[in-house]
């Protein structure tokens, strides 16, 4: 590994001459002092951290413009951003280009982090977080304690919306805008009216779908399920050092892919279930029951993430609560099931209706007001559920781990104004002053706080229980089983070198071909390895 911290040393060096100009401006114009203070400033507001993710944006846009087309200016204004923004509407608008990305970067690097710690990871630990957190970091009061449990309450409702009837600030309206992309609209029919004040997007071309949205997805599985494979291969594991331990091939393939498809599967079993239940009860049920849809779609959902968490603790399970191995089984995990949305969008769904009629009739089983599209449209609609509740899922723990992520930040004393100094470069008596409410709005913001900090924080500790609780409970429960050879024993011992192993050119034949070089110095070269269960 020393080459790799040698470039990540050049980087650091080249960082730190990027801002060599600016200094040396600063301190011929203005002196030493203001010289100091604007680079402080400028480290202090993290400045670095929003270059990278400002860069991050220009490729995906550049890559999306290259794929789909669409490229056009679109007047920002030159204002000073002041505004905070609702969590739900930052993760919306910087999820596909920003977020996503990292998050999969992310568990990458904590694989690498647990396997090969170096201290010059710290490194990709700051550049690959920025992709994740810099659009809340950035946001004006995002640690303002009651702000932030108002923005946890709009983002689960910000998840709900839009399934009993249509709504223009919700996720699956996100979901069916990012889907449009690929399949395009239906052709505006003369007259109706959902249609008037908008043109016609195109379906973007296959063959610039091809490698974008298939080829490239289908990479990232063989990079992802290939280290798999190979850490879960027994590689080193002889009978020599493993005396009385049964050694057999374990079937690691069937086992990701039970954990890969187990939940497409789940899905599709809940969305054909509660499509005849619409159907059925949906026409009678909503004459006195108007959230009939909602709550149909609340539980398929749910349904959706509570089989994804189970799958998690199934891997971990089979992997003998090796964290480490089961991280690596759902970075590969992800990356299959993200390929086989990709296809099912890409290859089998026809264009988007500009309403959400499909995505409501589902739900409610009001397929009658579709006229001779509710013979084809269920169909389409039952491929877009499989790939919205595996989307659901996903951005539902995502978003779930970004807002823990923040937690340590909003326990600090006075953040908020630690923040804002931050941000505006100005003095905290200088700041701009918070919105004053009614006692009506005083009252029931406080009771929402409460509420919602109550979920928040449960919600915490069940995600921390699902990810420690094995970890403990193994040390005093132990069962296996054999079904397949679907386990991962954790009791090999796969280190064949023991510290004595002659390799590479300590080998007879290697040493002779360099005997030489070893002669002149009276060294034997000598190359170990160890493997870590």
């Amino acid at each position: 590994m020393n080459w790799v911290e040698r470039c990540i040393v050049s980087i650091f060096i080249v960082f730190f001459i990027s801002f060599v100009p600016l200094t040396i401006q600063e301190l011929t114009e203005r002196g030493f002092w203001r010289a100091a203070t604007r680079l402080a400033k400028h480290f202090g507001s993290l400045s670095p951290l929003f270059e990278v993710f400002v860069c991050q944006i220009y490729a995906y846009s550049l890559q999306q413009d290259l794929s789909f087309g669409g490229a056009r200016y679109i007047g920002t204004g030159r204002g000073f951003a002041t505004a905070r923004m609702p969590f739900g509407v930052l993760y919306s608008r910087f999820a596909s280009p920003s977020i996503y990305l990292g998050a999969r970067l992310l568990m990458m690097l904590l694989f690498g982090t647990m396997t090969v710690w170096g201290y010059w990871l710290l490194w990709f630990w700051v550049s690959i977080t920025a992709l994740c957190i810099s659009p809340f970091i950035f946001n004006p009061h995002q640690f303002a304690w009651s702000d932030f449990f108002i923005d946890y309450r709009e983002f689960l409702r910000w998840l709900s919306r839009g399934n009993t009837k249509s709504h223009s600030a919700s996720w699956i309206g996100y979901v069916r805008l990012s889907r449009t992309r690929l399949t395009g609209f239906k052709r505006k029919a003369l007259g109706e009216p959902s249609a008037k004040l908008s043109g016609d997007t195109p379906r973007a071309k296959f063959t610039n779908l091809f490698f974008s949205e298939i080829v490239g997805p289908l990479v990232l599985v063989a990079a992802t399920l290939l280290p798999y494979l190979f850490i879960n291969a027994a590689t080193g594991v002889i009978a020599a050092n493993n005396p009385g331990v049964s050694i057999k091939a374990t079937n690691s393939l069937i086992r990701i892919a039970i954990i890969a498809f187990g939940p497409i599967a789940v899905n599709a079993s809940v969305a054909i279930g509660f499509f005849g239940m619409a159907c059925c009860m949906g026409p009678l049920f909503s004459m006195c029951c108007k959230k009939f849809g909602a709550v149909l779609a609340a539980i398929a959902h749910a349904v959706a993430v509570i089989m994804l968490l189970a799958f998690f603790e199934v891997l971990f399970f089979l992997e003998g609560w090796s964290f480490a191995k089961t991280l690596l089984g759902m970075i590969a995990v992800v990356a299959i099931q993200r390929f086989i949305f990709k296809l099912i969008i890409a290859l089998a769904l026809t264009r988007e209706f500009r309403a959400d009629t499909s995505n409501i009739a589902w739900w409610t089983g009001k397929w009658y007001s579709m006229g001779w599209h509710s013979m084809s449209q269920p169909g389409r609609e039952f491929l877009c559920k499989i790939t919205e509740m595996g989307f659901f899922a996903a951005d539902f723990i995502l978003g779930h781990f970004l807002l823990f992520f923040m937690l340590p930040a909003l326990l600090i004393p006075y953040i908020d104004k630690f923040h804002s100094v931050m941000l505006f470069w100005l003095r905290p008596s200088r700041q701009i002053r918070p919105p004053i409410y009614s006692l009506k709005q005083s009252r029931l913001r406080k009771r929402r706080v409460v509420r919602y900090a109550i979920m928040y924080f449960s919600m915490f500790v069940l995600f921390l229980v699902l990810i420690v609780g094995p970890i403990i409970a193994s040390k005093f429960l132990s069962f296996s089983i054999s079904i397949m050879e679907l386990q991962q024993p954790s009791n090999w011992k796969n280190n064949d070198t023991l510290g004595t192993s002659q390799t590479g050119t300590a080998l007879a034949a290697g040493a002779a071909a360099t005997s030489v070089g070893a002669g002149a110095n009276g060294l034997r070269p000598r190359v170990m390895f160890s493997y870590n269960s």
